[in-house]
């Protein structure tokens, strides 16, 4: 079977859960990178968020930045809250990146929605969907090496010049989004995998053509182990810290709770989602199985905080057997999350 795989960090280390320091979940993750990277991995992503008691990463070109330089071919995916940046920096800064990384860099231009985040930039959370389309607009100018006008001002290059420029991807968490990324964007990553068939329907209406249907996912939330029942005790607790983050920063909007993150109270209740999953090699195997073709799996070795010593015994497990049974890793232009 022919198969996309990802990593995916937010370097969450929750002083409650989590008995190694916020050094040991960033070394870890540099060194997963490098070991996704020799297995041939086609990405990792990195998110955003800030002001959070978890530590959160806040930093996300940086971050691909390092694990850039440590690694040759992973596409460096970067969930980026653009009302946080200052726009021109952020083009010059990803247009660096991306040089220097040989093309690699991919930015998920996002709005955020987390009030005190805003509260923490002195954004207004209204101005966010606007500041996400001028984001997207700015980003192609500044990439083209003409000049342009940006908020009355004359703007005669931005450098380095990347040549091609990276490639855009916006997230999208409602219709406006949706539409919007249909209209400026080169893909989407969407909150919800229902919003992706709204997305297809708009970029063909707009004559773009058919990026094709939303691919066949493995969960996101995922561990391989020889012990299920007696693993699930011990990832459990840190799946729940992240479920439980999310929903709360959705109350706080008036969101509905998705099915990637739902309200739940405790680990039994991760249990009855198949979202969340901790299965054998076998099993895991079986799953791609009933994915059939073109099937993609996106790991997070550490959500949540976990001990990067536990993380690591799913990943070594997942190359020595299921990795081998997996035909071939196959590259795509439509990888999402």
């Amino acid at each position: 079977m022919a198969t996309t795989l990802e990593l995916w960090f937010d370097l969450r280390t929750p002083p409650e859960l989590s008995k190694h320091t916020i050094q040991d979940t960033y070394a870890a993750a540099l060194d997963m990178c490098e070991w996704a990277d020799s297995l041939g991995f086609q990405a990792i992503t990195v998110g955003e968020h800030h002001t959070t008691e978890d530590h959160y990463l806040t930093s996300p070109v940086q971050m691909a930045g390092v694990i850039g330089g440590r690694t040759k071919n992973l596409q460096l995916r970067m969930i980026i809250l653009t009302p946080f940046y200052n726009l021109l920096r952020l083009a010059e800064d990803l247009a660096v990146l991306n040089i220097a990384t040989g093309g690699r860099a991919i930015p998920v231009i996002s709005s955020g929605y987390v009030p005190r985040e805003f509260d923490m930039y002195g954004v207004r959370t209204e101005d966010r969907v606007p500041i996400v389309e001028e984001a997207v607009q700015l980003l192609r100018a500044a990439w083209s090496g003409q000049p342009f006008k940006y908020r009355g001002r004359e703007i005669n290059i931005v450098s380095p010049v990347s040549d091609p420029p990276p490639r855009l991807v916006m997230g999208a968490n409602s219709p406006l989004m949706i539409r919007k990324a249909a209209a400026l964007a080169d893909g989407l990553s969407p909150a919800e995998q229902g919003m992706y068939e709204k997305f297809r329907e708009e970029r063909i209406k707009r004559g773009k053509g058919d990026p094709g249907p939303f691919p066949r996912q493995t969960p996101s939330f995922l561990y391989v182990t020889e012990e299920p029942e007696r693993m699930w005790d011990v990832v459990g607790p840190h799946w729940l810290h992240t479920s439980n983050s999310y929903f709360r920063w959705a109350q706080q909007v008036g969101k509905t709770v998705n099915d990637k993150f739902p309200a739940v109270e405790t680990v039994e209740d991760l249990k009855r989602n198949p979202g969340y999953r901790v299965v054998t090699p076998e099993q895991c195997l079986q799953m791609f199985d009933e994915l059939g073709e073109d099937a993609q799996l996106h790991m997070n070795p550490m959500q949540g905080g976990l001990d990067p010593k536990v993380a690591w015994r799913s990943l070594k497990l997942f190359e020595d057997k299921v990795l081998p049974y997996l035909n071939n890793v196959k590259y795509t232009d439509n990888l999402l999350y």
